[in-house]
């Protein structure tokens, strides 16, 4: 049930924000009813695709007007992620993670090659602290 009630509070805050302009559909649709005679009927219909069209928009943008932190963002979330050393890392250096070019730091760990494989342990700024990734353990060996 809360996560319900904070979905409608959500969508009452983006409808809230959707008033104004609305407001000034209506106001620019009565104007062209009123001194170009563009047909009332034709006027609702564009009102109605306008707010079919922020109605629709909804879904896309419920996380912006949400008061939950966003799953999809925040350096502090590349914590975990795999990547690859663009260039020798001793200790400093570039690598890619999630498809973007990030400054590394492996001071923590052995020096890392350029290729290897690495797993983001902290983000420091604009700077992820690397450790080459750990082996995988074939089936047979366990």
């Amino acid at each position: 049930a809360g996560r319900h009630a904070s979905r409608m509070r959500v969508f009452g805050k983006y409808l809230l924000l959707q008033l104004p302009g609305w407001g000034a559909a209506v106001l620019v649709l009565w104007l062209l009813v009123r001194f170009l005679d563009l047909p009332v009927w034709a006027a609702g219909l564009l009102f109605a695709l306008d707010v079919g069209k922020d109605l629709v928009l909804f879904r896309y943008l419920r996380y912006a007007y949400s008061d939950e932190p966003s799953r999809l963002t925040g350096p502090e979330l590349l914590v975990g992620s795999r990547g690859v050393a663009l260039e020798r890392l001793a200790p400093t250096g570039w690598v890619r993670v999630r498809g973007e070019r990030w400054r590394a730091d492996a001071r923590r760990s052995p020096p890392v090659e350029a290729g290897d494989a690495v797993v983001v342990r902290a983000v420091r700024g604009l700077t992820v602290e690397v450790e080459p990734e750990p082996a995988l353990q074939e089936s047979s060996d366990t």
